[in-house]
């Protein structure tokens, strides 16, 4: 409920292994957008946006003092982790909210990337569930961006070649540009396909058997990681539209 309470389970740790399940850190799509945003040509990351049905509780203080158990925490931790698992560490957070639902929390990246958590609170119809897609994630670097559909349709846009008032056809020859496309086929019932694995509930389970069997500590999905999601958490709570910087 409470970041200095991942800091006692991290006092008590000592030489084992933990690793939070924070799913969407361990999607085959969070792989391949670090994947792309690290090939020459791609990267770096420059900014991001999260579109994602969420809403932060106006008294943020009374929420921390009563430890209420809100959506924004129950829900919101996972599209923060995808954000901070790609983006890294987290030095600012600012959360306005919309006087209609919703609003937007930016987060402010230590290695100078930025990312526009869009909360589409009333974006999604009548139930959570009504809208397509139900969450959008775009990644921004310097020779490609990255969209993540409902978490398993990943698009990268290469561009095409570019000159002005000189350029007649969006269809260049040969194949080294514009848009790749990876999702699902589901004519066939493979693992790979399957919500477990699409949404990396089995990837985060196997790091985690993987890292015992190593006698290894996580990287991934580690405590110290839970650690700075839960401080930009209780940053968005205290921000109120204004800027909270994290130590």
């Amino acid at each position: 409920m409470r970041a200095t309470e991942v800091e006692e389970m991290i006092s008590h740790r000592k030489d084992r292994v933990a690793v939070v399940g924070f799913k969407k850190a361990f999607m085959p799509a969070a792989d391949k957008v670090i994947e792309m945003l690290s090939t020459e040509g791609y990267g770096p990351l420059r900014n991001m946006l999260a579109v994602y049905s969420m809403a932060v509780p106006e008294d943020g203080e009374k929420v921390l003092r009563e430890r209420e158990f809100t959506g924004w925490l129950a829900n919101g931790c996972h599209p923060l982790s995808l954000m901070m698992r790609v983006g890294g560490a987290v030095s600012a957070v600012t959360v306005h909210r919309g006087q209609r639902g919703g609003g937007v929390c930016v987060l402010e990246f230590a290695n100078g990337a930025m990312g526009n958590f869009h909360m589409a609170s009333g974006g999604s119809g009548k139930q959570p569930l009504d809208a397509q897609p139900l969450e959008r994630y775009s990644f921004f670097g310097d020779g490609c961006s990255i969209t993540v559909d409902n978490n398993h349709k990943v698009t990268v846009q290469r561009g095409i070649p570019f000159q002005y008032a000189q350029i007649t056809s969006y269809l260049p020859e040969g194949i080294d540009s514009g848009a790749i496309v990876w999702e699902p086929q589901n004519n066939i019932s493979t693992l790979e396909n399957k919500a477990l694995f699409t949404q990396g509930i089995y990837n985060e389970m196997r790091y985690f058997c993987d890292r015992v069997v190593a006698g290894e500590a996580a990287a991934t999905g580690s405590l110290e990681f839970a650690l700075e999601v839960m401080q930009v958490y209780e940053a968005g709570l205290l921000s109120d539209g204004h800027r909270v910087v994290l130590s």
